[in-house]
């Protein structure tokens, strides 16, 4: 049964760009909670953002004034808190591609260069960066958390940022 929706305490608080979840197969609507599937089809649920606030509130002005991280783009991540997990994620370089544009019949490529991604040199950081941030936003316990990372680059960064959370050094091996 889908869930009545009321409007979000947490979007009139913040100022968030999102308002609900909805279930990409059949539309069903749900509140901002831990809900990842749909109810009715058991289709997966996506964020539901409110595209005339985010006309009003985001500009390239105001993306150039954020954060040097993936937080720049605050408003469209399904984080209404400003109290985020901020390990320096994003902000990677673009690489120009000219032979492989060449053979796409293409002007201009760029690839987005995710191998220098902090603290784990992964695209992987973007996604946890975020998931963690709502986590605690919805009031979830600190979460251990699998790394593979070099130890140093990882303790510096968990000083700084992931208090509370219990990071795992991993050497990729499975010892059985």
């Amino acid at each position: 049964m889908t869930q009545a929706i009321t409007p979000s305490l947490t979007a009139a608080i913040t100022g968030a760009t999102f308002d609900k979840l909805a279930c990409k197969e059949c539309g069903a609507e749900y509140a901002l909670e831990a809900k990842h599937v749909c109810e009715v089809c058991f289709g997966p649920l996506e964020v539901r953002y409110d595209y005339d606030l985010l006309r009003q509130k985001v500009s390239r002005a105001t993306i150039e004034a954020g954060p040097n991280s993936i937080w720049r783009y605050r408003s469209f991540l399904p984080v209404a808190t400003e109290d985020v997990i901020d390990v320096g994620t994003g902000m990677t370089p673009l690489v120009q591609s000219e032979r492989l544009a060449r053979r796409l019949g293409l002007k201009h490529l760029y690839i987005k260069n995710d191998a220098v991604n902090m603290p784990t040199l992964s695209f992987k950081d973007r996604v946890v960066s975020v998931a963690l941030s709502r986590a605690r936003e919805l009031g979830f316990p600190p979460c251990p958390v699998l790394v593979q990372a070099t130890w140093p680059i990882l303790q510096r960064r968990s000083r700084q940022s992931w208090i509370g959370l219990l990071c795992i050094y991993s050497s990729g091996s499975r010892s059985r």
